[in-house]
C-alpha cells in the first residue's frame, strides 16, 4: 500500500479536479468573479496599509481579540455548512471506500478540505488586515498567519463535531437547515452586539460596553490575539490544541463512517410506536388547519428563509429602546405578527401541492383557504402573545392588550392578502427559492404593519392622539383590504 501522504494527495487532487471542472462549466462567470476578487483585494490592501501606516499605535489587545472572535464565528458557520455538504450530501464515500485507497486518507482529505474552506471564507477580509498590521507595526504580526490557520482548524473541528451531533439527532436535511438558522443567528448576534452601545444611548452605553468587553475578553480570543502578535509560546499551545482536536474529530468521523454508522444521515426509527385511534369526526377546516400548522412547525427549512426578514427589524427596534424602554415590545409584537403571518400564509397556500385535487373535491374552497389563513396566523400570534405577556409583566397590561389586538388585526390583513390570490407552487420550491409575492400584496401588508406598529409605538410613548390617528389608519387599511381584495380563482403557475 502506498504511503498515507501520497494517498491523501491523490484524494485531494481528485477533489480539486472536480471543483475545477465545475468552475469551467461557467468560464465567463469564473473570470468575472476572479477579476472582482482581485480588484477588491487590491483596494482592501491599499486601504488597510494606509490606515495602519498612519496610525499612531497598534490596536489594543481586546480589539484584536474581538476581531479574531468575529472571524472565528464566520469560520465556524462555514465549517458546519461545508461539513453537511461534504460528509452527507455528496454521497461519494461508498465509491471512495471501495477504491484501493486507505479510508483514513479519505477522511483526512475531507478534514483538510474543511480547514481550507474555513480559512478561505474570511480571506477577503482578513488578509488585507494582516498585511496592513505587518506594514504598519512590524513583522511580529506575521504570527497572525499561523493564528489564521490554527483558528480555521479549530473551527473545522468544532463544526464537524457539532454537525455530526445534529445529523444524528435530526437527519442530514434538517441539520443543514438548522446550521443555516444558527449561522444567521450568530451573525446577527455579532452585528447587534457591535452596534448595541450606539443603539442603547448614553444611559445604557457603559453597561453594554462592559458586557461586550467581558464577552470578548475570554481566554481563547485573548490567546488568539497574543498569538497574532507573535507570542511563540501561545502559537505552539494553539497549534497543539488544534492538532489534538482535529485528531479527535477524525476519530469521530472514522466511527461514523467506517464502523457502520451511516444511519446517522436519517432520523432513527422507533421500534415501539404508540397506537392512536383515529376519529373521523372533525370538520374539514379543522383538519386542514392542523395539517398546515404541523407542516410549518416541523419544517425548519421555512425558518431559514423567514428568519432574515425578522432580523432586519431588530436594529430599528434597538433604536426605539432608547425612547420607549420596555414598551418597545409593543411595536415588536405587531411587526412579528404581521410579517410572519404573511409569510406563513403564503407558504400554506402557494406551497400546497394538491390544489388540483381540492378543486375537484366537493369541499368549499373558501373554507379551506380560511383554514390555511388561520394556520399561518397561529404561530405568529402565539409569539406576539408571548411578547405582550412580557410587556404586561413589565407593568404595562393595558398597552399589552392593545398591542395584541393590533397584532391580530395586522396578522389577519397580511394573511388575507396572501390567500386571496394564489399561484400554486410545489412545496420543494420553498426550499430552493423564495415563493413569489406580488408587489401590491407586499406593499399592502407592509403598510398595514407599519401603521399598526406606529400606533403601538405612540401608545407606548404616551402620545394617545397620534396613536389614535395611526390606529384609525390601520383599521381603515384593514377594512379596505377586506372590501377591495376578493378571493380570486386559482392561477396556474407560469
Amino acid at each position: 500500500m502506498r504511503p498515507l501522504a501520497l494517498q491523501l494527495w491523490t484524494v485531494l487532487h481528485n477533489d480539486v479536479r472536480l471543483l475545477w471542472r465545475e468552475l469551467l462549466a461557467s468560464r465567463w462567470s469564473l473570470l468575472g468573479n476572479l477579476g472582482l476578487i482581485a480588484i477588491l483585494l487590491a483596494l482592501a490592501h491599499a486601504l488597510a496599509i494606509a490606515l495602519c501606516v498612519h496610525a499612531p499605535h497598534p490596536p489594543s489587545l481586546h480589539v484584536e481579540a474581538g476581531a479574531w472572535l468575529f472571524f472565528g464565528f464566520i469560520m465556524l458557520g462555514t465549517a458546519m455548512t461545508q461539513a453537511t455538504t461534504l460528509l452527507f450530501e455528496r454521497a461519494d464515500f461508498h465509491l471512495l471506500f471501495a477504491a484501493p485507497t486507505s479510508p483514513h486518507a479519505v477522511l483526512l482529505a475531507r478534514m483538510t478540505a474543511l480547514v481550507a474552506g474555513s480559512a478561505l471564507s474570511v480571506g477577503l477580509l482578513l488578509l488585507p488586515v494582516i498585511d496592513g498590521l505587518i506594514a504598519g507595526f512590524g513583522l511580529h504580526y506575521a504570527g497572525s498567519y499561523l493564528v489564521w490557520v490554527e483558528l480555521a482548524g479549530l473551527a473545522a473541528a468544532a463544526g464537524v463535531g457539532f454537525t455530526l451531533t445534529l445529523v444524528r439527532w435530526l437527519g442530514a436535511r434538517r441539520a443543514r437547515t438548522t446550521v443555516q438558522v444558527l449561522g444567521a443567528l450568530c451573525g446577527a448576534t455579532v452585528y447587534l452586539g457591535i452596534q448595541a452601545p450606539g443603539f442603547l444611548g448614553e444611559a445604557h452605553r457603559p453597561t453594554a460596553e462592559r458586557l461586550i468587553d467581558q464577552i470578548v475578553a475570554n481566554p481563547l480570543s485573548l490567546a488568539l490575539a497574543r498569538g497574532g502578535r507573535g507570542d511563540w509560546h501561545t502559537l505552539l499551545l494553539l497549534g497543539a490544541s488544534t492538532l489534538a482536536l482535529l485528531a479527535a474529530t477524525t476519530w469521530l468521523l472514522s466511527r461514523a463512517f467506517l464502523e457502520g454508522a451511516q444511519e446517522t444521515t436519517s432520523r432513527p426509527t422507533r421500534t415501539h410506536r404508540r397506537e392512536y385511534r383515529h376519529h373521523w369526526r372533525q370538520s374539514l377546516a379543522w383538519v386542514t388547519f392542523w395539517k398546515d400548522l404541523r407542516l410549518i412547525l416541523r419544517d425548519p427549512l421555512l425558518l431559514s428563509q423567514i428568519l432574515p426578514s425578522i432580523l432586519y427589524l431588530l436594529p430599528a427596534l434597538l433604536g426605539l429602546y432608547t425612547t420607549l424602554g420596555a414598551a418597545t415590545l409593543a411595536p415588536l409584537s405587531v411587526m412579528v405578527a404581521g410579517q410572519l403571518s404573511s409569510q406563513f400564509a403564503l407558504v400554506a397556500t402557494a406551497g400546497e401541492e394538491a390544489w388540483d385535487l381540492i378543486r375537484m373535491s366537493p369541499a368549499p374552497e373558501r373554507r379551506l383557504r380560511l383554514a390555511k389563513m388561520a394556520a399561518g396566523m397561529a404561530l405568529p400570534l402565539a409569539l406576539a402573545a408571548t411578547l405582550c405577556l412580557a410587556l404586561a409583566l413589565a407593568g404595562r397590561p393595558g398597552l399589552a392588550l392593545a398591542s395584541l389586538g393590533i397584532a391580530g388585526l395586522c396578522a389577519a390583513g397580511g394573511a388575507w392578502l396572501q390567500i386571496s390570490h394564489v399561484r400554486p407552487s410545489p412545496r420543494h420550491d420553498v426550499v430552493k427559492e423564495r415563493l413569489k409575492n406580488s408587489p401590491g400584496r407586499l406593499f399592502g401588508g407592509m403598510a398595514l404593519m407599519a401603521t399598526g406598529a406606529t400606533a403601538a409605538g405612540f401608545y407606548g410613548h404616551g402620545n394617545w392622539f397620534a396613536g389614535g390617528v395611526s390606529l384609525a389608519l390601520c383599521i381603515a387599511g384593514f377594512a379596505g383590504i377586506l372590501a377591495l381584495v376578493k378571493l380570486r380563482a386559482l392561477v396556474t403557475p407560469d
